[in-house]
């Protein structure tokens, strides 16, 4: 009696979603466990039945082929898929296929485990002696988890298994994190504040409520200004900076409170450089996986002003050109909302720990997130991890990304010397610039043309009235 067959997918060779070799070896996993299921043991029933699961394209391209008779070990349904398989598996180039697995990168929106079988998948056509090694290797430099590649950096006999472990673990913690971090509020900043702007935030005060001035000590405001305060013009007596006093000079609370671990990480320097836009006075995140918190002091200038008045290059970032500033004093890259939207295709954001602080305020900028991104110039192309604040006042570079990109150069200063006058040599050395001089022991080499045939020149005749005295 007969019964009726179970429903198969054909197998499709033109369609895009990979190589149609890989595609076909999974096709034939599937139709083997097919006919373990039905209890089909005939080897003639199994290839029947693969012929009339695979399609009427795939049964045109066998009827092309040639099918060797089965050898002792081998069935008709061994030399069918053999015969498929090597059609729509071409040959393999090793170097070729090494080289795509090398340019594999983790995504931005790619866990761990995704990127882990996109690896392995193609280290198989690439002929590794280990390939657990190279996986290994790939995740380690390609991936997107600083976290991770420490770690691995730490321990050089970590197994492939124990980083894959490690890392999931991670994800993990940063989703569960992020779901408990995602109902907190976001403090909001508009740039450009004006100075009647804070006063009016201060006079809104309650009477009652004391502000501390942050440079002497007292209350704040001053009456009549900030030349009014006891602190302005005067010199801290623990770092030597001008305009506070040393009871709330932070290098010395630094100094004084050791068991800070945020403080001991990050000392203020004794001498402060001029920046452009941003003066990182603060410690600095050096991972979003940290749990430390990296502030930092910006001042915005006008983007759109005249590219002559500021330091503007167009760079390339995911495929876009924008017009950033390079700073020379800046520690992150910034992109605000404004061209973080030009972007195309806009990469997924990821949460950081990372604060950015507007010069001598305390709200900070309301940072939406981070992604990593290729960024190009016209020479040189990086990957560099960008902040995306919620503001419109225009992006930054930070220092050591311009100097990668070759848009700022820096110049180390020259130490002139006072290099002796003409008359203070003569004067000390005059026994030699007496009379005429002679090189002693001092054979003088001549630097004749070879290819310039000599002339004859002839001697100068004596005129008649000066040859007696000759």
């Amino acid at each position: 009696m007969a019964t009726a067959l179970p429903t198969f997918p054909s197998f499709d060779p033109n369609a895009d979603q990979g190589a149609p070799g890989v595609r076909f070896k999974k096709y034939i996993a599937r139709f083997r466990n097919l006919i373990v299921a039905t209890d089909i043991d005939d080897p003639k029933r199994q290839k029947a039945l693969l012929l009339h699961y695979i399609g009427e394209e795939v049964n045109d391209i066998f009827e092309t082929l040639t099918v060797s008779e089965p050898a002792e070990e081998e069935t008709v349904l061994d030399v069918t898929i053999k015969a498929l398989s090597e059609y729509f598996t071409p040959k393999q180039n090793p170097v070729f296929e090494e080289y795509k697995f090398r340019n594999a990168k983790q995504t931005n929106d790619e866990a761990l485990m995704t990127y882990y079988t996109r690896l392995k998948q193609l280290s198989l056509t690439c002929e590794f002696h280990d390939a657990d090694r190279e996986i290994k290797s790939q995740i380690i430099q390609h991936g997107r988890s600083q976290r991770l590649r420490r770690k691995a950096l730490i321990d050089p006999t970590i197994t492939l298994a124990k980083l894959l472990e490690m890392g999931k673990a991670a994800e993990l913690a940063d989703s569960q994190a992020a779901n408990l971090e995602r109902t907190e509020n976001v403090s909001h900043f508009t740039t450009g504040r004006s100075k009647n702007h804070n006063k009016a935030r201060f006079q809104s005060r309650s009477p009652g409520t004391r502000v501390k001035c942050r440079n002497c000590g007292g209350t704040y405001p001053h009456e009549g200004g900030k030349t009014a305060c006891p602190a302005y013009g005067k010199e801290c007596r623990s770092c030597g900076k001008l305009n506070h006093l040393q009871s709330v000079c932070l290098q010395d609370r630094q100094c004084s409170n050791p068991t800070n671990p945020r403080q001991r990480r990050y000392p203020q320097t004794a001498e402060r450089q001029d920046v452009r836009a941003m003066d990182n006075t603060a410690e600095t995140d050096y991972s979003d996986d940290s749990d430390e918190v990296g502030v930092f002091r910006i001042n915005v200038y006008n983007m759109t002003s005249d590219r002559n008045k500021h330091p503007l290059f167009d760079v390339t970032i995911e495929g876009t050109l924008l017009t950033i500033m390079a700073d020379s004093g800046s520690s992150i890259n910034i992109l605000d909302e404004q061209d973080y939207n030009k972007l195309s295709p806009r990469p997924s954001l990821e949460q950081t720990r990372v604060k950015v602080h507007p010069y001598q305020t305390e709200t900070p900028l309301p940072v939406l997130g981070q992604f990593t991104s290729t960024v190009a110039s016209e020479t040189v192309n990086r990957t560099e991890t960008f902040y995306v604040v919620k503001e419109t006042s225009g992006s930054l570079l930070s220092w050591r990304t311009s100097t990668d990109l070759q848009l700022l150069k820096v110049v180390k200063p020259i130490t002139h010397q006072n290099l002796p006058t003409v008359e203070q040599l003569t004067t000390q050395y005059q026994d030699l610039f007496q009379e005429l001089g002679k090189l002693k022991d001092y054979q003088v080499q001549l630097h004749i043309d070879e290819g310039v045939p000599p002339v004859a020149q002839p001697h100068r005749r004596v005129p008649f009235h000066v040859r007696k005295q000759l």
